[in-house]
């Protein structure tokens, strides 16, 4: 971007990297950030599907389906063929609780690009649409595809070790809106105080307009919240660590 300001692409992947960056570190004032970056890109470029595309992505991350549809579905009449959007947009209707849309446009999209290079990750957005469809079986084994086809992949580890058997025993009600970000953890300890972390960070967040999401196992906790101010970060950790414990 200090080459060229003008660069839709480079402020939708910018916008992409924030969403990743606040789901990492539980940077949630990043937020009006990527949101900035992700309308310039589509204002600069309204009729370039790879920004569309990368904007959708950081809505996802955020839990903003409504708008990563949007800009996933303008991606898609734009180039037909695009398979990231017809799966991004699959994710972004999984995320809106409409499951057999969400199968559907995935599908499209592993149809599309059988040997994308993304494609163990969109095998993950699968297993999400699946549980929220109440097929569970179909979900763990979409799981298990995408670590056959990545084994060293962040979210395929965490789903294969911890989503995936926990999905056995949930109700589909249960699991709706429980999204993939959780997946991008190195181990399952790591992943567990990330899922807590999120959990905290989704009720002080009013921006947030996706289903429940990250719900820890248990809704008590014995670190009293803080009111009026957000808890330091020793307390913060101390409750992540005690959630995940749980996991």
């Amino acid at each position: 971007m200090q080459l060229d300001d003008d660069s839709a692409l480079a402020h939708a992947e910018l916008a992409r990297a924030l969403s990743v960056q606040a789901q990492w570190d539980g940077r949630i004032d990043l937020f009006n950030e990527m949101t900035l970056h992700a309308r310039a890109a589509t204002k600069i470029a309204p009729d370039d599907p790879a920004a569309l595309v990368a904007s959708c992505v950081a809505y996802n991350n955020f839990g903003r389906y409504a708008e990563g549809l949007a800009a996933g579905t303008r991606a898609i009449e734009l180039n037909p063929n695009h398979a990231d959007a017809w799966a991004c947009t699959g994710f972004s209707l999984s995320g809106l609780q409409r499951p057999a849309e969400a199968i559907t446009h995935i599908q499209r999209g592993l149809d599309l690009s059988p040997r994308d290079p993304l494609l163990y990750v969109w095998h993950l957005f699968l297993a999400h649409a699946h549980v929220m469809a109440g097929e569970r079986e179909l979900a763990v084994a979409e799981n298990r595809e995408a670590v056959r086809l990545y084994p060293a992949n962040f979210m395929g580890q965490m789903t294969s070790r911890s989503i995936s058997q926990r999905l056995v025993s949930m109700k589909p009600q249960e699991c709706t809106g429980r999204r993939h970000d959780g997946c991008l953890r190195m181990s399952r300890s790591t992943s567990s105080s990330r899922f807590a972390r999120c959990s905290g960070i989704r009720r002080r967040w009013s921006n947030w307009t996706a289903p429940p999401c990250w719900r820890p196992v248990s809704t008590k906790s014995s670190v009293p919240a803080l009111a009026g101010r957000q808890r330091p970060p020793a307390v913060r950790e101390a409750a992540c660590r005690q959630r995940s414990q749980r996991w």
